[in-house]
């Protein structure tokens, strides 16, 4: 799955949560401080992004969760994921 796909669904996700278009999201902007999603929220919008990537399960631990920032960050490790499940 390539990078771009990638974004573009964490994207969709996020936006659909935090009432925006995917377009207004910066690929740096910060869940919580740019996008003001609380943890409640991140939880959910990492159970929606795994639904998302159902055809490329994505195996990451919750106890990390909290440690992804960023829609980069995030991007980043599901990229990890998915190379360590190839």
């Amino acid at each position: 799955m390539e990078t771009q796909d990638i974004l573009a669904k964490v994207k969709g996700v996020v936006a659909n949560f935090a009432g925006l278009e995917p377009e207004d999201i910066g690929d740096d902007d910060a869940f919580m401080e740019d996008l003001e999603l609380d943890s409640l929220s991140m939880m959910e919008i990492w159970v929606q992004i795994d639904m998302e990537l159902k055809d490329h399960p994505v195996k990451i631990p919750n106890e990390e969760l909290p440690g992804l920032k960023t829609i980069g960050q995030a991007v980043a490790r599901i990229e990890q994921a998915l190379a360590v499940g190839a």
